[in-house]
């Protein structure tokens, strides 16, 4: 192919829009877990935001100073490319916060992705299409013992992430599940993230952190 049929190709195929996010990259032998945040977000997105793509690229520090040199190299594939970095919230300060956003890294207004994930809301839906809405104030109640529980191990009290395995079992055990996930990521990408849709309040949410819209 001649040069100027790759730049047309490279802009028919590259997204208009690449977020970097938080999670494990891939890599030449990638993990069961790899790439999770990303996966997530695409699986959210997917249907109003065709044209964005997610890439994990490590750790909070490693996304917010671009350690793999995504975002400088990215938008020299396609002219017109928007590159985005996002990170969770964390313990980070309000001038943290504001300092981050300064340098174009979007920062979620929840502690963490997980946050979203395991909302009340979405364990609602999740019982509601097993057809036992009944069970969404124990599937509740058992989130909540669990957040407590590992705050008294020492975690903040919106961890979800350091709860979510016990949410999870809990959730699997309350409501009889099956092939629903082996780990509480699998669960996760294959369970909770397809009932996460737009109408709901925490999609609405998630949607206004990462497009501000």
């Amino acid at each position: 192919l001649s040069g100027r049929a790759l730049d047309d190709l490279a802009s028919l195929v590259a997204p208009r829009q690449v977020i970097i996010c938080e999670g494990n990259p891939a890599g030449p032998v990638p993990g069961k877990n790899a790439e999770h945040d990303a996966q997530v977000y695409g699986k959210i997105f997917a249907d109003e935001f065709p044209d964005v793509t997610f890439i994990s690229a490590g750790s909070s520090k490693e996304v917010s100073g671009d350690f793999l040199g995504l975002a400088a190299a990215l938008p020299k594939v396609a002219a017109g490319m928007q590159v985005t970095r996002l990170i969770d919230h964390d313990d980070h300060a309000p001038a943290d916060v504001n300092a981050f956003n300064e340098k174009g890294v979007i920062v979620l207004t929840r502690r963490h992705l997980e946050s979203y994930l395991y909302d009340d809301e979405v364990l609602t839906a999740l019982c509601s299409s097993e057809g036992k809405l009944d069970d969404a104030p124990s599937v509740i109640a058992a989130k909540e013992k669990a957040l407590s529980d590992s705050s008294r191990r020492g975690n903040p009290n919106d961890d979800i992430k350091s709860a979510a395995g016990t949410i999870y079992t809990e959730t699997k055990r309350i409501l009889g599940l099956v092939r629903s996930g082996n780990d509480q990521m699998s669960f996760a990408r294959n369970t909770l993230v397809p009932l996460i849709k737009p109408g709901m309040s925490v999609y609405a949410e998630l949607r206004r952190d990462i497009f501000g819209r």
